[in-house]
């Protein structure tokens, strides 16, 4: 289906000519990982452990980048990785770690608007402010949630009777006003027949003018591993559509930067390397379009533009040993064109994923060995550039997927 073109210049010049260029002025590329169990700052090539002899994980920034919140596993606990613990934060010029709650799960998010944090304990949705670190409690049975646009508030998915697994998914707007009082509002009911296992939503996704949410539905926990429905409703709540199937990986659907495109990574069962197609939807038309060779399987993405995307793609493979397991390089398609450009060459038994970019910092992306990952970039000339080695990698992947946010999280200024 697709006409390779090698040659790093090519991609160079396609970027130039759809005025998607790195900007002259300097920028600050800041980055929070995890090596060795411990949390890493790095700012442009300045490099700093921040913790000692703990065990960290899911680093995240807040919006302004003054903040980095993260995990710390719970006393006394030997679970790692970990998916609960302690959530703390850094504060970058005081140099200050601070508790914000004894326990929360890996699903906590900063507002996008000032320094507060929503975060989760089974299920109980609660949020704070790390300069008053008051908790306040949203929602008790809460399954998943994202902060609205503006900071406002949240929009939250819960079951209407919690106690039964064939009940309704209810999507629920929770707005705050200038003096911090909520009010509830019902958004929409998503209807569960009496043979779907649905047991709540992923996060949600808006389009670029507001106007549309992407989220998943997920089944319940050992069918969720296999198969999720990928939908889109309005911003009024009036119009729910069902788009496809995929696994529950945030990073695997995305909206395009200034179009009703919503691309993902369309394909059951949990195995990466087996039937995983790159689709894009087109809201307007109501249609989904393919675009990847039936010998290939697409293993992340990220948009370049509204018709570009970078893709991190492999051969596709049944179940094997871990050596014949084929691992990734990173291409540039365009989806109204039959071409593929060659973007990264890794080494025999290296792969490359989780690809980023922004016009201010280039392309940045991370290589693995299934043993370590190094982030790499490349700026306005086609050189791969080593920028941190060395984030851990133990029990990120799930059958040749890699979450790699649980051990990086990137800021640009």
């Amino acid at each position: 289906m697709y006409k390779k073109l090698a040659g790093i210049i090519t991609l160079i010049l396609t970027l130039l000519l759809n005025s998607t260029v790195i900007s002259a002025e300097k920028q600050t590329l800041s980055a929070a990982f995890i090596r060795n169990q411990q949390l890493w700052l790095k700012i442009d090539d300045i490099e700093q452990v921040l913790t000692k002899d703990e065990q960290i994980r899911s680093p995240k920034w807040s919006f302004d980048g003054e903040w980095i919140a993260y995990l710390k596993s719970i006393p006394h606990s030997n679970d790692y990785p970990m998916y609960e613990g302690q959530l703390w934060a850094y504060h970058i010029k005081s140099h200050k770690h601070i508790k914000i709650t004894e326990k929360s799960n890996s699903n906590f998010q900063w507002s996008p608007a000032e320094n507060t944090i929503a975060y989760q304990n089974n299920n109980v949705l609660s949020i704070i402010s790390v300069t008053r670190l008051i908790p306040q409690l949203i929602h008790k049975n809460a399954i998943n949630y994202s902060w609205l646009l503006d900071g406002s508030g949240l929009l939250t998915s819960s079951k209407k009777n919690e106690n039964k697994v064939f009940s309704d998914i209810v999507l629920n707007k929770i707005l705050f006003d200038y003096y911090g009082n909520m009010q509830k509002k019902l958004f929409y009911t998503i209807h569960v027949g009496k043979d779907e296992y649905l047991y709540g939503t992923s996060q949600f996704k808006w389009s670029f003018d507001e106007q549309w949410i992407a989220f998943q539905l997920t089944p319940t926990a050992s069918l969720s591993a296999d198969s999720n429905i990928l939908c889109v409703i309005d911003n009024e709540g009036k119009s729910l559509r069902k788009i496809g199937e995929m696994l529950n990986y945030q990073e695997w659907f995305q909206w395009a930067p200034h179009s009703l495109y919503l691309a993902f990574i369309q394909g059951s069962n949990r195995i990466a390397t087996i039937n995983k197609r790159l689709a894009i939807h087109h809201v307007y038309a109501n249609e989904t379009h393919h675009y990847t060779q039936e010998d290939m399987a697409i293993r992340d993405l990220f948009w370049l533009n509204n018709t570009q995307l970078f893709i991190s793609q492999s051969f596709s493979s049944k179940w094997v040993s871990v050596p014949k397991r084929p691992l990734p390089s990173i291409f540039l398609t365009n989806i109204y064109r039959d071409e593929l450009l060659t973007v990264t060459s890794p080494p025999l038994h290296k792969g490359d994923f989780f690809p980023y970019f922004e016009d201010r910092s280039g392309l940045i992306w991370i290589r693995t060995n299934r043993l370590k990952g190094d982030v790499y970039r490349m700026e306005k000339d086609p050189i791969e550039q080593k920028w941190i080695e060395g984030l851990d990698v133990d029990g990120i992947d799930y059958y040749e997927h890699w979450n790699w946010n649980e051990v990086f999280s990137l800021y640009v200024s």
